[in-house]
């Protein structure tokens, strides 16, 4: 399992800005796959996304599609109805299900690429991420259901998707000075679906002044300044790299996309 990372001299001026600092322990994951926990019947924050009424009636299953790989559009149908052409790194809204099973398609220059059953309990919300490791197009399906916070706070969560330098673990940083700091620790290609925790939400306190780094024990590898998380509000901070580069290239060339759940 991995260990809590000893932040190298090459970083310590990052730890200069900050008096507080909230470690996520990679230590505590349940395996066996990503985000088993139900929401809320009574009372959930997602259910702004997609209207009170519809999530009331508690016979309808939530899904959204993010397409995590630069080759170009892909069209979603659920249930053998067509979603949407759904562009490079931008989520459709939450789409509706009334069924027990959903079927997913992909399809990608006209041709099916994927076609797969995902179990679908009522009054749960999943973001489906679409991308491909070789030749082979795939889907991991996470469970959206938020954690309980304060007001004054925001959720967020790391989904790693390096598909090209998954050989390296990395660790990201979210910092603002006066406000929160929060650490992720030995990330990795996928590891929400070894470790269910990683599907969850933690709590970090509203600011609009975030900056985040992602680093290993030898660089840092991104810096991005100006992040605004807004109180009550859920965030999925994806990791990415170009697929047209090689494995070595493409550890210096992750990029960070921040998805709003409502």
């Amino acid at each position: 399992m991995p260990k809590r990372f000893l932040i190298p001299v090459l970083i310590l001026y990052i730890t200069a800005l900050n008096a507080c600092s909230k470690i996520i322990d990679n230590t505590g994951g349940t395996s066996g796959g990503g985000g088993t926990t139900t929401t809320d019947t009574a009372s959930n924050p997602l259910q702004s996304a997609v209207g009170t009424n519809y999530y009331m009636a508690g016979i309808y299953t939530f899904f959204k599609f993010i397409n995590v790989m630069d080759y170009g559009n892909v069209t979603v149908l659920m249930n053998d109805t067509t979603l949407s052409s759904v562009a490079l790194y931008y989520p459709t809204a939450y789409y509706k299900t009334a069924k027990r099973k959903a079927n997913i398609k992909i399809i990608f220059n006209n041709i099916k690429v994927l076609s797969q059953d995902v179990d679908a309990p009522v009054n749960n919300f999943y973001s489906v991420y679409v991308y491909k490791v070789g030749n082979e197009w795939k889907i991991s399906v996470v469970n959206d259901a938020p954690n309980r916070m304060t007001s004054a706070k925001a959720g967020i969560r790391v989904l790693d998707f390096r598909t090209q330098a998954y050989f390296d673990y990395v660790n990201v940083r979210f910092t603002s000075p006066g406000f929160d700091q929060l650490d992720y620790t030995a990330r990795n290609f996928l590891d929400h679906t070894t470790f269910s925790s990683y599907t969850k939400f933690d709590s970090l306190q509203s600011a609009s002044a975030y900056y985040c780094y992602v680093f290993n024990d030898t660089a840092n590898l991104v810096k991005k300044t100006g992040i605004t998380f807004d109180a009550g509000k859920y965030y999925s901070v994806v990791l990415l790299t170009p697929p047209s580069k090689s494995a070595a290239d493409a550890l210096f060339s992750i990029t960070l996309d921040i998805e709003k759940h409502n």
